[in-house]
């Protein structure tokens, strides 16, 4: 659903197919005319906005368009008086959907006509009203003709017009098996930063990249087709001032279906993965469709938490794409420069690091200094990522930080990456300030079935207390605000751990151990893994679907 319009339904009527790229279409470029149609029923008189509201919407509108296409698509918006349809609101809603759906519209049109405002010489064309009934958008993909029910707005006549422009919605990727790029299915408006998403009503969520593309907005001459490892620098999409020759993001094949199309926001100011990051999407060749990936596929946020972090890794092991954002360039508008290795590297090795340096740079214990110590069997450069717990990042190897809150623990972590598909994590706990009192605290490790320590696992008891394990499996739950009982969980993809139950919070460490499960073909449902006694296990789906997971043997944990 579209952002602040919840109860709307958008359903869409296909017109054009667009091809991957566009060349220059008098379709999307220019300045085009708009009419904007009221209309009213005799058992539901009044019209659906107030001419005032016309005016300001129509104004924003023509603003949002200016600024996504850098001024090669404009939008000029005659608005008519309210007009009484011959026939009721409750006639023609039954039929809104099918053949009803096109009998206001030609109504609207004729009395359109008689009033002096002949529909022919415009571009685009919304009839707009307010019923009795559910509100709906219905939007014709790559043609003239778009209905706003229940709900006239600028982030409705938005979204819409953006269909008949030619786009579709835009997606994001929901993995079954808390990959990333693995087997899964569309979450329809799922990108939050985008109006053929879940994009707010702000200038600042602009079309994505690829939609861009699409509407020769940002033409092939600004855009990186990669072919080949390298570093590649990108300058923002949504940002005007952009130098003419410079990229505006990536283009990477995938294979003869899919290509990632790689991204840099900079408007979107109050968003801190947004502004420290890339974002990755991915389309098809066989359809219109564009999904956005998810980098945190494991989190409670959904696509909120989607952007590629710099200094972190996105590994496509089967195709063999890595793409790693490794910083920011200082430039005007910023930029940021992208690593892409094309291969599989069969022999690669995990790169090494040491315990993260640690120090304190003031007296009041709220600045300390962090350093990452790592190193490459290959002698593969590397990059790295650091979560300082307070949701704020950086990708320097070494860093200031200052906390800002004091009488709580911050668990700082590290991602070292070779850019390749490897990478080995660090954590380290702080405690900023001279506050006498220390909130609760669990720490202990992940252990697999082979007694090796579980790197990379999201260890969790609510959706306020997530850490990630570390290189020895260790992992630390801060600011815990009760001392027991809980459970505490864990996950990592094509691993089973069941919940550890924690009587009481205390100095002895909590161990979470993998179970042994055997994959049949079986049943699955939404709301978790059936196993094959009957009972459910509500654990995020980790396994491809369709599984039936039996537990061998019950391995004791312990805390």
């Amino acid at each position: 659903m579209m952002a602040g319009m919840l109860q709307w339904g958008c359903r869409l009527i296909l017109v054009l197919a667009l091809a991957t790229t566009a060349a220059a279409s008098p379709w999307t470029e220019g300045n085009k005319r708009l009419l904007c149609i009221r209309v009213d029923f005799s058992d539901h008189p009044g019209g659906p906005c107030t001419d005032a509201q016309a005016q300001d919407c129509f104004r924003r509108l023509e603003e949002f368009y200016r600024e996504n296409s850098f001024g090669r698509f404009s939008v000029t918006t005659t608005v008519t008086p309210v007009l009484r349809m011959p026939k009721t609101d409750q006639h023609y809603y039954k039929g809104l959907h099918g053949s009803g759906g096109q009998e206001i519209i030609q109504d609207a049109r004729k009395a359109a006509k008689q009033r002096g405002f002949d529909t022919d010489p415009y571009e685009f064309e919304i009839v707009t009203w307010n019923s009795k009934g559910p509100g709906a958008g219905i939007g014709a993909i790559g043609g003239k003709g778009l209905r706003l029910v229940n709900g006239f707005g600028y982030g409705g006549a938005r979204h819409e017009l953006g269909h008949n422009l030619g786009l579709p919605h835009t997606h994001w990727w929901e993995t079954f098996d808390g990959s990333i790029a693995g087997p899964g299915k569309w979450r329809d408006y799922g990108d939050p930063c985008d109006p053929m998403g879940a994009g707010g009503d702000g200038r600042t969520d602009h079309f994505s990249l690829r939609s861009k593309v699409l509407l020769n907005w940002i033409t092939e001459s600004q855009i990186t087709k990669v072919d080949k490892s390298g570093t590649y620098r990108i300058y923002p999409q949504d940002t005007d001032g952009v130098p003419g020759d410079a990229s505006r993001g990536l283009r990477i094949v995938r294979d003869r279906k899919i290509i990632y199309w790689v991204e840099l926001r900079q408007r979107i100011t109050n968003d801190v993965r947004v502004m420290n990051g890339v974002r990755v999407h991915r389309s098809y060749t066989d359809n219109n469709e564009l999904a956005l990936m998810d980098m945190t596929p494991l989190s409670q946020r959904g696509a909120h938490d989607a952007p590629l972090l710099l200094g972190q890794t996105f590994s496509d092991e089967e195709a063999g794409i890595h793409i790693t954002p490794i910083g920011k360039n200082g430039t005007s508008p910023e930029s940021v420069d992208v690593v892409v290795q094309l291969g599989k590297f069969a022999r690669n090795g995990k790169p090494t690091m040491k315990p993260i340096g640690l120090s304190a740079e003031m007296a009041d214990r709220r600045t300390f200094g962090f350093g990452c110590d790592a190193t490459d069997p290959d002698g593969d450069p590397l990059a790295c990522a650091w979560d300082f717990g307070d949701g704020t990042f950086d990708w320097r190897p070494a860093v200031t930080h200052r906390f800002e809150q004091e009488g709580r623990d911050f668990v700082v972590q590290c991602v070292a990456t070779d850019m390749k598909g490897k990478t080995v994590t660090r954590s380290v706990m702080v405690s900023p300030g001279n506050a006498a009192a220390k909130p609760s605290r669990l720490s202990g490790a992940v252990m697999g079935l082979d007694g090796k320590p579980v790197e990379a696992a999201r260890v969790w008891t609510d959706d306020q207390h997530v850490t990630v394990s570390d290189v020895e499996g260790r992992f630390t739950l801060a600011n815990l605000k009760a001392r027991g009982p809980m459970n505490v969980n864990a996950q990592k993809v094509g691993m089973l751990f069941l919940p550890l139950r924690v009587a009481k919070v205390s100095n002895a460490p909590a161990t979470i151990r993998e179970y042994p499960v055997q994959l049949d073909g079986g049943v699955k449902s939404e709301a978790g893994i059936i196993l094959r006694d009957g009972a459910r296990l509500t654990t995020p789906r980790l396994f491809k679907p369709p599984v039936e997971i039996t537990i061998v043997s019950q391995t004791d944990s312990t805390n």
